[in-house]
């Protein structure tokens, strides 16, 4: 398929019958060998070039599909990491088996790679220290991608037998403890609900966050085919657990309120589309600074703040997971933990002022691991049971 666009051809002239040339939606013109009584072909290289002329050559010659040139395949050397990642992006393994914002994610850090000073570099020459190497040019979390992207190629080059190991294999990052996204704080949805009344597109997104526990890709996507007899039902990405849950009272106010659209997701942009995940990311963190909120509280953080609301409840970790999605526990049970310890916390003070703990000689902390011990053993028969 070409990628740019052609200079205009003759009409009388003709060359190449049965070529049908289209724009796709990206302004890029596309051209396809069409004849009665075949599929339609795609066809490869820039109209008129040698690699048109091929394609087009094998096409009218049995109506075969021509699959278009790798891109940097003509750049790179057989065996090299920069001709594998050229493999790999034209392969299943990255189209079919990695979600869309993985590709997004790893794609920079991959063409890095390739064009950089690991590109010519033999793949069967790779060691641990050279995976480290490529690994530690990467800051702060971005290593944690850098890992996953290499780890992925690496596995696709063992299946088509390039190598029999994997040089990534022991490869462990040590990365700053940190907890991610900040959680938004009850006075923080307050003020955001304040600033931004119901019939309000900001306000929709909030509910549709905070009340699903829903990341902003899944919101994306939510509208009114999935609502039904008082339930909403919501499709999870990352390899979490598609749920159905009943709709909050908050939320069925903000449905309420909105006007009636004719699309199929509930948030649409000014030119009436679907918001990418990107582009509401970017939307919501607007909508919260001009309700004076600080830059911490950002779209995913009401995903945090309704499963830590769910653990201050009490909620055992396999409840939480029937509104999150997720299929681990440990996620989940960050939060319980976290929050465990804070009710422990007052539990221990008022336990300190009675004369039985004085007597013993037990400090907080000592009457806090008790209680969250104690906590924690009643959470695991819950799961159990």
């Amino acid at each position: 398929m070409s990628t740019g666009s052609p200079e205009p051809r003759p009409r009388s002239a003709r060359p190449y019958r049965y070529v049908q040339r289209m724009r796709d939606r990206y302004g890029v013109w596309r051209h396809y060998l069409r004849r009665r009584g075949f599929k339609r072909v795609a066809l490869s290289g820039l109209y008129g070039s040698e690699e048109f002329a091929e394609s087009y050559r094998l096409a009218i010659g049995g109506g075969l599909a021509v699959a278009p040139r790798e891109i940097g395949a003509n750049r790179t050397k057989p065996g090299t990491l920069g001709a594998l990642i050229v493999s790999y992006f034209a392969s299943k393994h990255w189209t079919d088996d990695l979600a869309k914002n993985s590709r997004s994610t790893r794609r920079p850090i991959l063409e890095k790679l390739r064009t950089g000073p690991w590109g010519p570099v033999m793949v069967s020459d790779l060691k641990l220290k050279h995976v480290r190497a490529m690994i530690d040019a990467e800051s702060g979390h971005q290593k944690k991608h850098a890992l996953k992207a290499v780890r992925g190629f690496f596995r696709f080059a063992i299946e088509i037998e390039l190598i029999e190991e994997d040089p990534s294999a022991g490869l462990r990052l040590r990365l700053a403890p940190t907890d991610g996204y900040h959680s938004w704080e009850a006075a923080e949805i307050e003020r955001f609900r304040d600033h931004w009344p119901l019939g309000t597109e900001p306000r929709l997104t909030l509910e549709l966050a905070l009340e699903t526990a829903s990341r902003r890709t899944e919101i994306t996507r939510i509208g009114r085919q999935h609502v039904k007899a008082g339930r909403i039902r919501v499709a999870r990405v990352k390899g979490c657990n598609a749920v159905d849950i009943p709709i909050s009272p908050a939320l069925q106010a903000a449905l309420d309120a909105m006007p009636r659209n004719e699309h199929l997701t509930y948030l649409v942009n000014a030119k009436g589309q679907p918001y990418s995940a990107e582009q509401l990311g970017i939307k919501f963190a607007e909508w919260a600074t001009e309700a004076g909120l600080p830059s911490r509280c950002r779209l995913h953080g009401l995903r945090k703040a309704r499963t830590a609301q769910l653990a201050s409840k009490g909620a055992a970790a396999h409840l939480i997971m029937a509104i999150t999605g997720h299929k681990s526990l440990s996620e989940v049970q960050r939060y319980a933990d976290k929050f465990n310890r804070r009710e422990a916390a007052d539990a221990a003070m008022a336990l300190l002022q009675s004369s039985g703990a004085k007597a013993a000689g037990l400090t907080v902390d000592d009457l806090i691991e008790i209680i969250t011990r104690a906590a924690t053993e009643r959470e695991q028969k819950c799961k159990t049971a």
